[in-house]
């Protein structure tokens, strides 16, 4: 399963100790079976963030982050694209990553990003869902089909 963490919510999840809503995204992403779709935009707004940065780092190391730009960046080039012209919000460069990744877990309170994300022409089947409390862990940090990290 894949997760992508807009950098908007990036200190909560990656502080130590994490939000209390978060911890159930840091332990899956740890210790669990998840892990963590970045790329362009995005990889550079999470490695502002010192915390996020350092996991992001952590997470590279064991082979649990992948970065979508870096596998195949003409590939990453057409989907922002794409994603450019068609998103309401400043965030197409989050909606790329999903459809390449096959991510459809974001975690976010931008409401513009959530309602892109949730956009079927945007973020095809499977539907885009998104974490923000730690009740949505149950429901949400499983195995999508279709994405590249498993």
């Amino acid at each position: 399963m894949c997760i992508i963490v807009d950098a908007n919510l990036a200190s909560a999840v990656f502080s130590r100790p994490p939000a209390d809503e978060m911890r159930p995204v840091i332990k899956w992403l740890f210790k669990g079976n998840g892990k963590l779709v970045h790329g362009g935009k995005l990889t550079k707004e999470l490695l502002k963030v010192s915390k996020a940065g350092s996991a992001l780092v952590e997470l590279r190391k064991n082979r649990r982050a992948i970065d979508i730009e870096a596998e195949d960046p003409s590939a990453f080039a057409a989907a922002l694209a794409w994603c450019k012209e068609r998103c309401r919000s400043n965030d197409p460069h989050v909606i790329a990553i999903a459809r390449l990744s096959g991510a459809r877990t974001l975690v976010t309170n931008d409401k513009q990003a959530m309602q892109d994300f949730k956009d079927k022409v945007l973020v095809p089947t499977p539907p885009g869902r998104i974490y923000q409390r730690a009740k949505h862990a149950k429901r949400l940090l499983t195995h999508t089909p279709g994405c590249r990290g498993q």
